[in-house]
């Protein structure tokens, strides 16, 4: 989990760079999270993309979505999370992520 402004996160591959981050943000929507998660695996070549969760929910409920399909997404699934500052600073969290932690030359902002 990175607190705050994003740094390292053991749970991207760094070794399998992708072109694509795509970053959801969300606050208490965990039943949509979930389905949002699940349709993408579906329906990405995981290969090209990455995806993040960028939360600032302080009690942890997307922190147990996230987990859940963690092995599923097998590495190609972060989370970012920070103090609660509503959802235009909360996607800028997914954007300094993308420009920080990735090599990506797109990324997706959803919520």
């Amino acid at each position: 989990m990175t607190e705050g402004i994003p740094g390292e996160n053991p749970t991207l591959n760094p070794d399998k760079p992708s072109s694509i981050t795509i970053a959801v943000s969300t606050y208490k929507k965990n039943a949509a999270l979930r389905v949002w998660l699940e349709t993408l695996h579906k329906f990405m070549d995981h290969e090209l993309v990455q995806h993040v969760v960028i939360t600032d929910d302080n009690n942890g409920e997307a922190r147990e979505v996230f987990e859940e399909f963690q092995e599923l997404y097998a590495g190609k699934l972060a989370y970012v999370t920070g103090p609660r500052v509503g959802i235009a600073k909360n996607k800028n969290r997914g954007l300094l992520y993308f420009m920080t932690k990735t090599e990506d030359t797109h990324v997706i902002l959803s919520d």
